[in-house]
């Protein structure tokens, strides 16, 4: 019954639609044990229920029953195709609670989740499928914000590393390559500010200078790098004296 009450709910749907059928997961959770696929299916379930009612009303007890049925969720998962996606929702929860609570906790555990879930799509036959380069993606901006407040050299290291692996996956006809070739660049050149490797440097003002040279439309991210551009450029040009 609970299946067929989630079929009929939408993205226009209101939160007070999905209460009954956020009830009804409840109650089959309270009623089957882990070792029927039901209680799996019913986790799945209250996950997509909270979400989406939390998108709704923006509630913190949706995003912590989100959280905890994710939670329960992976540790009966017997479908190993399906644990990188729901490492991802949680880290992904995770990083949303910090947003909103400051938690560094949080923060953290977002950080392990998403890195797993990332690799083991890497591992995969589809690393550069759009399921895949998201994954990556939000891994490298949630760990961005944990570099952001706590300037770990680690991270920054990782940062780096994983915008060259997302550069990798956009090969050059790709519509992203010259975004993923600035974020790149922006990484190597904090590397720079922070340990002062002229080679990070060199190799921030060829990536930006080669994401030039790529087919664009002037719009206001051929701009931002142009400018990200002009910037390192300065700063070897102040350094080193170098004019090319």
């Amino acid at each position: 019954m609970a299946l067929s009450m989630m079929n009929g709910i939408h993205d226009q749907s209101l939160a007070s639609d999905i209460d009954p059928v956020i009830l009804l997961y409840r109650n089959i959770l309270t009623l089957v044990d882990s070792s029927t696929d039901l209680r799996w299916l019913a986790f799945q379930g209250l996950v997509a229920c909270c979400d989406l009612r939390f998108q709704r009303t923006k509630q913190l007890a949706d995003l912590e029953e989100m959280i905890k049925a994710l939670r329960g969720g992976l540790e009966i998962c017997r479908v190993a195709s399906a644990r990188p996606l729901m490492l991802s929702y949680l880290g992904h929860g995770l990083a949303t609670r910090f947003n909103l609570g400051g938690h560094l906790e949080d923060l953290d555990e977002a950080v392990t989740l998403l890195r797993e879930s990332s690799l083991t799509q890497q591992q995969s036959r589809s690393p550069s499928s759009r399921q895949g380069l998201d994954k990556l993606q939000h891994f490298s901006s949630v760990l961005s914000t944990r570099y952001n407040l706590s300037h770990r050299d680690a991270d920054l290291d990782e940062l780096v590393s994983v915008g060259h692996k997302l550069l990798e996956l956009r090969p050059v006809t790709h519509p992203d390559r010259p975004s993923a070739m600035d974020d790149f660049a922006r990484h190597l050149y904090t590397r720079f500010t922070e340990k002062q490797q002229l080679t990070d440097l060199d190799d921030a003002i060829t990536l930006r200078r080669e994401a030039l040279q790529l087919p664009h439309n002037h719009d206001r991210s051929w701009i931002r790098i142009l400018n990200n551009h002009g910037v390192a450029f300065r700063k070897r040009f102040g350094k080193t004296g170098r004019s090319i």
